[in-house]
């Protein structure tokens, strides 16, 4: 434990290093190192925290996407090593202390951050390092005494990409199924607002089709309401799909009965069976390598979970899948990974402005832009490490039609690749098509059109459930994107061929099944 002098309690400060490595091209690296807290005010009950950060390959435009990527910063804390519990940080900019370069915005609720670069550089990614970065930690907010001890902080980011407000369209004009357009002809739907939008068969409304057995188009109904997040307002969302390494540090920081409800094998007991916890099995599948030990886990303290995609027992090796990208996700896991992070679920319409911005759509289009794909090569190299790629590249390359093989977020992108070659969205987004499923909020049910976008508080049931209001079951599900496993069509970025309600989850091979957290702009 470590000592701060210029407080009167005491910080062990562990950092957590989230995201992707310094190896993966046209990536990310955010390393979060050196917090410590310099300062603390017991009259209005806040603290400060300082730490040091490194981004590469991050971006700041202002023509085209005009967008940029930043670091979602937030903080967790735990007193006398109890239960991990999200931190209150400061709603005012002022209270923030930012190096030459570098801005800040905080939120309203308080739950976290977005640090990014004030630089732009247009046509070029940056990387680059930068100490001193203060944040204020609201600690009274949060019922922690003055003259508490052996309270310890991790700090978290996650990257994500500024997606901004514009006009854009549904659809692409094409037959993809159960796709949206304008009725009364097949165009695509021009979102303008974040009014209702009615859905209906009359010349002009918004309309798609939907199979008669099971609906995965949607129940044709509306409208959709004004508090739906339609993709018109700004919003971020996270540049790749949720890692195998951000989920196990999520799994980390919850209590043994949390834990429970969001791995598959039943860890309840102080031996586990099935050590590989996401899948349910005693030996990796899905190349999904999140597990625990076999025996001496206890049965009341959390599990400390590990990937160990090699299989040889020894946690965190530089091949042991880190950076792949996370399946075996219920709904109900990803509603809780986004509340725990202070996020919030995608809609399946974010999800279409997410990949063609406000451009006019391409027929049939892929989500970076065009109608050309090339399945990636089963064969690797640097197979599990976090420089994983195939043996081929090529115009819209991408992970699809293959059996259990979900690959390195952001695998197609290389040291020269444009965005047809790195499989990129208009924004940067990467792996919007294929390679693991994007869960999104339809609007082909009632309860999904119930959504209305309020993010998470960070903090989970003690059952390790969501608790967020007018959060959807998977009844508001829409499964967008494709994955590994499905044949080319349905990773058009308008194919809804999973688009709607509790049969989309029925029918979906839960290996295949991932997302990535979104939150509206202030």
């Amino acid at each position: 434990m470590k000592r701060i002098k210029t407080i009167l309690f005491y910080f062990t400060l562990f950092i957590s290093l989230v995201l992707l490595s310094k190896y993966q091209l046209k990536a990310n690296n955010i390393q979060i190192t050196n917090a410590q807290i310099t300062e603390k005010n017991t009259l209005e009950h806040w603290a400060n925290i300082s730490f040091d950060m490194s981004i590469e390959h991050g971006w700041r435009i202002n023509t085209g996407p005009a967008n940029w990527s930043a670091a979602w910063v937030f903080v967790k804390y735990q007193v006398d090593n109890g239960p991990w519990h999200h931190a209150t940080l400061s709603t005012q900019n002022a209270d923030y202390t930012m190096p030459l370069n570098v801005l800040a915005d905080p939120v309203s609720d308080g739950k976290g951050i977005f640090i990014y670069d004030s630089r732009l550089n247009p046509g070029t990614y940056t990387s680059y390092s930068t100490t001193g970065l203060v944040i204020r930690w609201n600690y009274g907010l949060d019922n922690i005494l003055d003259n508490a001890s052996n309270v310890n902080i991790q700090v978290f980011g996650i990257e994500m990409v500024y997606i901004p407000s514009s006009s854009y369209y549904l659809g692409s004009g094409g037959n993809e199924t159960n796709h949206f357009f304008t009725s009364g002809g097949n165009n695509p739907y021009q979102v303008s607002s974040e009014n209702p939008i009615t859905v209906g068969t009359n010349a002009g409304n918004l309309y798609y089709q939907t199979d008669f057995l099971f609906q995965l188009g949607g129940d044709q109904n509306g409208p959709i309401p004004a508090a739906f997040p339609k993709g018109y307002q700004a919003f971020y969302v996270m540049r790749y799909e949720i890692s195998q390494e951000q989920y196990t540090s999520f799994l980390n920081h919850l209590s043994r009965t949390q834990q429970i409800s969001r791995v598959t094998s039943d860890i309840s007991g102080d031996a586990v069976a099935n050590t590989y916890v996401m899948s349910n099995t005693a030996t990796m599948q899905g190349r999904n390598g999140i597990r625990c030990t076999a025996n001496g886990n206890g049965t009341v303290n959390p599990i400390t979970f590990y990937c160990d995609y090699n299989g040889n027992g020894i946690g965190g090796e530089l091949n042991d899948g880190q950076n792949i990208a996370c399946g075996y996700l219920g709904w109900s896991d990803l509603l809780a990974y986004y509340d725990w992070t202070g996020l919030r679920p995608m809609t399946e319409l974010e999800y279409e402005k997410a990949c063609r911005g406000d451009l006019s759509p391409v027929i049939n289009e892929y989500a970076w832009g065009s109608t050309d794909i090339l399945q990636s090569s089963t064969t690797l190299t640097n197979d599990g490490s976090i420089s994983e790629i195939t043996t081929n590249s090529g115009n819209g390359l991408c992970n699809y039609n293959h059996s259990g093989f979900p690959m390195r977020v952001g695998f197609a992108a290389g040291p020269a690749s444009n965005r047809l070659q790195s499989g990129a969205s208009y924004y940067g987004l990467s792996d919007l098509s294929g390679n693991i499923a994007e869960n999104c909020v339809t609007i082909g049910t009632s309860q999904g059109r119930a959504y209305t976008g309020l993010h998470g508080n960070g903090e989970l049931n003690g059952s390790g459930n969501f608790d967020v209001l007018n959060w959807p079951g998977t009844s508001g599900l829409s499964s967008r994107g494709g994955d590994f496993s499905t044949s080319s069509s349905d990773l058009r970025v308008s194919s809804r061929a999973m688009g709607s309600g509790d049969w989309v989850w029925f029918l979906s091979t839960s290996s295949t099944m991932g997302g990535r957290g979104a939150r509206t702009a202030e």
